[in-house]
């Protein structure tokens, strides 16, 4: 098989699962340093309009949530979401996903209104 380069989009998921990893490990800023590397990656490989790009956003909002950083992960989501929603439509459920995300993040805030 032909080695995939530092710059692909393959490499980028892989970057983005081993970061997945370490953030279930709580090992947070091991995760967003790979997160930003898959991030950069894939906005260069698939642009940052890709769904791809939003998935890694999302993930990296999570990471932002699971520290109490709530307006940087809502700054995440809310450009996650205008990407998906852009790309994949409001009735896919990756967009589900990162709508019940921001609304968790509301309510971890106690703001139950919006």
């Amino acid at each position: 098989g032909e080695a995939l380069g530092p710059e692909h989009s393959d490499y980028a998921t892989t970057l983005r699962r081993m970061a997945d990893v370490h953030e279930r490990q709580g090992r947070y800023n091991e995760a967003m340093e790979l997160y930003q590397t898959a991030l950069a990656i894939k906005g260069e490989a698939l642009g940052q309009e890709h769904p791809n790009y939003a998935a890694t956003l999302h993930n990296m909002a999570l990471v932002h949530k699971r520290q109490g950083r709530y307006n940087k992960a809502m700054e995440l989501y809310q450009t996650a979401l205008a990407i998906k929603g852009e790309a994949l439509g409001q009735e896919h459920p990756n967009y589900a996903a990162t709508l019940h995300n921001m609304a968790l993040v509301h309510k971890r805030q106690g703001r139950y209104n919006k």
